[in-house]
Order: structure tokens, then C-alpha cells, then sequence
């Protein structure tokens, strides 16, 4: 094992046991329910006591299919999904009291062009009152390119869970976003609040980045959260939420490649104490098996302890002891000081906006954690607006010879040299500063 994976370990641990000391009770726990490939559909369930790492504990052959929304109320385990192999106009929602046995319903709640499989990503929210709801995204437009596609948010409502009366879908109007997908809803101190993924063209910068939306009431009036920190973050889909009376964990599926502003790991956890206005610290999550497209929920219920405990045992996370004092890491602390990995800022139209010979204007960027941003000989890269949606405390930028870098209005460094130029930015109290060259 390397000296940076193993610096990493030791300090995401400590991260994670001051996180999980802080907790209501040392039993609350994370439960996750994820598919782990196009191939292999089958439920696969996590456990993590840190909320960072998923150890898998159970696979389920009787329940199948993608995007499993997974919620526990009064005593009973529900899981909402859809099934590509099927028509797309119907969700499905199973139901279980010890997380094996499964009664299934289907629900027909929107009309379609039979052309397309017009049901994605359906998402269950159950509120305190019983009542439950059921968003998702309803195609419209032709099935051939992915760009070619629309979605609109709408969502069926039933007026108790154990009922399971789930009527007529209607649309949920989102001021300004006209394509999204991916509809995630969560409660937090009263409010209601929606997550989308944007599905705008790929000439749009914010493309396929996250917006999110507060309101007063389940299904109309939501508000968009203007300046949110994590809609610079793109290549992102699959958001859940889960919080405990400390923390809000955000937890989205990672297909950032190239993108400059996430991390290239597969999942990933964003923890705060403020939905809406951060700071955010970025996690990798760790998990011994591909994590697509699910949910996260907290189990803090001595009933529902006893069935996931019995699904398979669960390892406590494990302590390390230290001889000096440490202080512990707070939610805008960068979690590791070495960068690892050396990324191109490039020209890819994918990955930014507005590009015109070598200079290159982008809207947003969100520096990742840990990388070092190089740009390219004879080009000069400006950022409009930084945002710091990661949470991190440190960039470092590599010129190359003839390059020049402005970044949102903090400094405009040039390289007319032979050799490459470093440039150390750093976060104090809400601001970037020069530090070091």
C-alpha cells in the first residue's frame, strides 16, 4: 500500500470517528441501497457506521432493477424502482418488514407516446404525516440520441404509504429548468427540498449539474437556491440526502471523467451542517464493489437495527490510535495535503463553455480535492466565477511555457519562460489568496 493511500486512510478515519462520535447514538448507521452495473441489476446493500465507507452486507436476487429509492417508515422497509426491461410507464414500490420478503405493486400514473420509455429515476419520499410521493422524470421527445431527449419533473401522490393510493401524476414546475432529470426530495428543519440534475445541451456550461430547490410544500412552489456551491459540480446524477442532528450527507453517483470539477471516484459523499450555503467537504466513498444509481438513509430505529443486523454482521469502524493530540477536521478542512492526480484544463467542449483559438473563458469552476491544474503552452484560461462547492482549502495551478491564468478577478499570472511556473492559491475565511509561487 502506498504512504498517500495510507495517509488518506488514516485520516479519513479520524474524520469519520469524530463525525460518528458526534452522532445522536454510536448505533445510528447509514444504510445504502445501489445496482452495481448495467449488467448485474440486482439490489446490493451497504452498511457504513462512518457514513464514508460501505461495507456490502447483503445481495438480494428477488428484487431487481435500477435506481432504487429505498425509505423506512412505521416498521417497514419500501424500495421504489423502475424497470427498463418494461414499458416505462409505471414505477414499482416493494414493501418488507424483515428486508427479504418483498410484496410488489406497480402503478400506471401517466399517459405516453408508446415510442418511448418515458418513466426514469422514480424517487419515494415518505413525510411525517404517512402521506407519500413519488417523483420522477417524464420523457418527451424522440429515443435515438441522448441530446435529443427532454424530461419534466412530475410526481404521484398517495395519501398514505400503507395504502399504497398512488393516483394521476402531475408536472412539478421548476422556474428557469425546462430539462432535468433525477428529482430527489429530502426534509430539513421544515423545508422541503428538491435536487435535479440539468439535462441542458452540451453547449451549455452548467451541463448535467445539479440545481436545487426549496419550498413549503411537497409538490408546488419550489424556489431555486440561487449561487448553490454544488451546481458547478457536473458529471453528477443519482443525488440522495441523509441527515442526522449534526450533519447533512450528500450523496450523488460520480461520472466526472475529465470534468474540472469533480473528482474522478466513482461515488461521492459531500458533508455539511448547512444544505444550502456550505461549506462542503468532498469524500470519496469507499466501497469494495461498484456503487450506480441508489439511496442512502439513516437507521436509527431499534427495530429496523434488528433486521438489517441480522442480514449479515456489521464490522465496527476501526480506531486508531494516536500519540499526539489531533485536532479534528471541520467541514472546510481539505482532508489531504498532497495532491493526486495532475489534470489538463483542455478545450473539450464538453467540459466548458466558450473557447476561441487558445484562450479559453470559463463560467464556473470548482476546484476538486487533491489535484493540480496544468494548463497547456501558449494558453490563457479565465474563470469568471470561482466556486468553492468541495469545500477545498488549497488549488495548485501548473503554467506551462507562454500559458497565463485569471482566475475570477483573484489574480492574472503569466508564463513568457522556458520552464513551467507553479502558482499556490489558498482558502482563508471565505477568500482566495496568492500564497506561494
Amino acid at each position: 500500500m502506498s504512504f498517500k493511500k495510507l495517509s488518506r486512510m488514516l485520516i479519513t478515519s479520524l474524520s469519520a470517528l469524530s463525525l460518528t462520535c458526534s452522532s445522536a447514538s454510536a448505533a445510528d448507521y447509514a444504510l445504502g441501497t445501489f445496482f452495481s452495473s448495467n449488467d448485474d441489476l440486482n439490489m446490493q446493500v451497504y452498511r457504513s457506521d462512518d457514513m464514508i465507507h460501505m461495507e456490502h452486507i447483503f445481495s438480494s436476487t428477488d428484487v431487481a432493477g435500477r435506481d432504487f429509492s429505498c425509505r423506512y417508515h412505521d416498521g417497514v422497509f419500501y424500495i421504489c424502482l423502475v424497470e427498463p426491461a418494461e414499458s416505462g410507464n409505471s414505477f414499482k414500490i416493494l414493501r418488507s418488514s424483515d428486508f427479504k420478503n418483498w410484496t410488489t405493486e406497480s402503478f400506471n400514473v401517466v399517459e405516453r407516446d408508446e415510442k418511448y420509455n418515458a418513466l426514469w429515476a422514480p424517487d419515494l419520499f415518505i413525510d411525517e404525516d404517512g402521506s407519500a410521493y413519488v417523483y420522477f422524470a417524464l420523457q418527451n421527445g424522440v429515443d435515438k440520441k441522448s441530446h435529443e431527449r427532454t424530461f419534466d419533473i412530475c410526481v404521484s401522490r398517495a395519501s398514505d404509504i400503507k395504502k399504497l393510493d398512488f393516483g394521476q401524476a402531475e408536472a412539478v414546475r421548476l422556474a428557469d429548468y425546462d430539462n432535468v432529470i433525477d428529482a430527489h426530495v429530502c426534509k430539513l428543519n421544515g423545508h422541503y427540498y428538491m435536487i435535479v440534475k440539468n439535462e441542458a445541451q452540451l453547449t451549455n456550461n452548467d451541463n448535467k449539474s445539479p440545481a436545487l430547490f426549496r419550498s413549503d410544500d411537497p409538490i408546488n412552489d419550489y424556489v431555486e437556491v440561487k449561487d448553490w456551491a454544488l451546481n458547478a459540480v457536473r458529471g453528477c446524477e443519482g443525488f440522495s440526502v441523509m441527515s442526522d442532528k449534526d450533519h447533512v450527507y450528500i450523496y450523488a453517483d460520480n461520472y466526472s471523467g475529465k470534468y474540472d470539477a469533480a473528482p474522478t471516484s466513482h461515488y461521492t459523499v459531500w458533508i455539511t451542517d448547512d444544505i444550502e450555503r456550505g461549506p462542503f467537504r468532498a469524500e470519496y466513498v469507499e466501497s469494495e464493489r461498484p456503487m450506480r444509481h441508489g439511496s442512502v438513509i439513516l437507521i436509527n430505529d431499534p427495530k429496523a437495527d434488528e433486521v438489517i443486523s441480522a442480514l449479515a454482521p456489521a464490522q465496527p469502524v476501526e480506531e486508531k490510535s494516536v500519540e499526539e493530540p489531533i485536532e479534528e477536521p471541520t467541514v472546510d478542512d481539505q482532508t489531504v495535503d498532497n495532491p493526486i492526480e495532475l489534470r489538463t484544463i483542455t478545450f473539450d467542449r464538453d467540459d466548458y463553455g466558450a473557447a476561441k483559438g487558445r484562450e479559453l473563458v470559463i463560467d464556473k469552476f470548482a476546484p476538486a480535492p487533491d489535484v493540480i491544474y496544468r494548463v497547456p503552452k501558449k494558453t490563457r484560461v479565465t474563470v469568471k466565477k470561482l466556486l468553492n462547492a468541495y469545500g477545498v482549502k488549497r488549488m495548485e495551478f501548473v503554467l506551462e511555457p507562454g500559458a497565463s491564468l485569471d482566475l475570477g478577478n483573484i489574480f492574472r499570472r503569466d508564463n513568457d519562460g522556458k520552464s513551467n511556473k507553479k502558482y499556490i492559491v489558498e482558502r482563508d475565511t471565505g477568500s482566495w489568496n496568492v500564497v506561494a509561487k
